[in-house]
Parts: structure tokens; C-alpha cells; sequence
């Protein structure tokens, strides 16, 4: 067996991906997330690459060769010849949390910091809504939003049944942006409790009614409109306009300012 670091173009990664008989079914949102790395110019050469076993069929590498070839960028790998098919991805696959710890690519983010995180990219990056979202993005973005995701964390210590879910976690820290801070603990408050000091405060009391009652069911249309309640809900009780029902505005009534998504 010997290995070599080569450039790989997307146009051998096609020639290579032609020996792939022995892999398993592609997954469409691994190769997406590895082709976001290599557009951004933030894949990493590392040990793992490209394996091919002895008689020239591929063993390990075909998500990052489908990566190179959707990505159109050419990237460098360890490529090996003369490799045996056992025991080749049999370890447990490490969790984002993981890979941002052991890497160090951040000292502060927590596992909840990355489903905020993910939720803020899905929801309410105007113009950037993905459904696949790499490690290295995450980071990004969660550094560019760090004060707003670290404030709905701290407003969010416990966990509450369809209360404290990262939807709404995200929801909150895009509000950060547009809602007096106090205000928003305030709201957080509330939606815990379910206690109101004031008429002008139901409109907390509706979401927090339309999250015990349909949690985040229904697929992904369901949570964007839950997504556009919670800051509905915000908005008005920010403004201190009571609400006698909450319903899915046509439009988010507030997303991330351009330059933090």
C-alpha cells in the first residue's frame, strides 16, 4: 500500500468516480457540504483522501470526489493504492460539536450554539437559505453572530418541552438585532412562565399556546410558518400590541442584517 498528495480536478474526479462499485449510496447532503468547503476555499488537506483497494476499485472517497466534481474546484488529497476494503469507515462518525472541538476552530460554541446556528441559516439568511450547512459555516456565521446566539443561550438555560427549541432559540437571536434586550428576556420570561403582568403581553401567550398545541410538526412549511409566528409574536410584544389570535404573517417580519449572514 502507498499514498501521494495529488491535485484532484474535477474532471479525474470523474474518471475515478467511475471505479466506484464497491461504495455505498451516494448522500446528497454530505457531498453538498463537502462541495460548499472546497467553493469557500476552506477544504482541508488531512490524512483522510481517496483509497482505491488492489485491483483498482474505489473504497473510501467517493463523497469527496462527488464534492469536486459538483464544487468544479480542484483541491489537493491523499490519494492510496492498495488498500483493504475492511475496516474502512467503520468508526462512529464525529458530531459537528466534535469536529469544531477537535479541530479547534472555536473555544465557546456548544452543541445548542450549532442548532441555533443552523436555524438562523435556514430561516433567515435572506437570499443564503440552505438546507445543508457545512461545519465550517457554522463557525463562520456563529462567530460573525456571536453576541446574538450567546443572548438567546443565556435566556434559554433550561429546556422546556416545544418551548426552548432551536427554532425559537433562533428566532430570539434574530430579534437581537431588532428588539430592545430587555424587552426580549422579558418575552422569554413569559413564554417559560406563561404568566403576563399585562393585557398588552398576550401576544407571548398566543405562540407559547400554538407551541404546546403543535410543537414544530408538519415538515419544513410548518416551521418556517411557526418561525414567522414566533417573530410575530416578538414584534408585537415589542410594541405592546396585544394580540386576540397569531397568525403566519405573508413575510418574516424581521431577518438577519445583511452583513451577519
Amino acid at each position: 500500500m502507498h499514498s501521494q498528495v495529488l491535485e484532484v480536478t474535477p474532471e479525474l474526479a470523474s474518471v475515478w468516480m467511475v471505479k466506484n462499485i464497491f461504495n455505498r449510496n451516494l448522500s446528497r447532503q454530505t457531498v453538498r457540504k463537502y462541495a460548499s468547503d472546497m467553493e469557500r476555499g476552506e477544504w482541508k488537506l488531512n490524512h483522510q483522501g481517496i483509497a482505491f483497494d488492489e485491483d483498482g476499485v474505489l473504497v473510501d472517497g467517493q463523497h469527496r470526489l462527488a464534492a469536486v466534481r459538483e464544487s468544479g474546484m480542484s483541491v489537493r488529497m491523499m490519494v492510496t493504492w492498495g488498500a483493504d476494503r475492511t475496516g474502512i469507515d467503520e468508526l462512529r462518525v464525529r458530531s459537528t460539536q466534535d469536529v469544531i472541538k477537535f479541530g479547534g476552530m472555536s473555544t465557546w460554541i456548544a452543541p445548542k450554539d450549532i442548532q441555533t446556528a443552523k436555524q438562523m441559516i435556514v430561516l433567515f439568511s435572506e437570499g443564503n437559505k440552505k438546507l445543508v450547512v457545512s461545519t465550517t459555516e457554522i463557525v463562520e456565521f456563529a462567530e460573525k453572530n456571536k453576541d446574538a446566539i450567546r443572548f438567546s443561550g443565556e435566556n434559554f438555560l433550561s429546556n422546556k418541552r416545544a418551548i426552548s427549541t432551536a427554532l425559537v432559540r433562533a428566532s430570539v437571536a434574530v430579534a437581537y438585532y431588532h428588539v430592545d434586550h430587555e424587552l426580549l428576556s422579558r418575552f422569554v420570561d413569559v413564554l417559560y412562565s406563561g404568566v403576563v403582568q399585562d393585557p398588552c403581553e398576550s401576544a407571548v401567550i398566543r405562540l407559547r399556546e400554538q407551541l404546546i398545541q403543535y410543537g414544530l410538526g408538519g415538515g419544513a412549511q410548518a416551521r418556517i410558518d411557526m418561525a414567522k409566528k414566533t417573530c410575530r409574536a416578538i414584534q408585537a410584544f415589542s410594541m405592546r400590541k396585544p394580540l386576540a389570535s397569531l397568525r403566519s404573517p405573508q413575510d418574516f417580519p424581521f431577518l438577519l442584517p445583511e452583513d451577519k449572514s
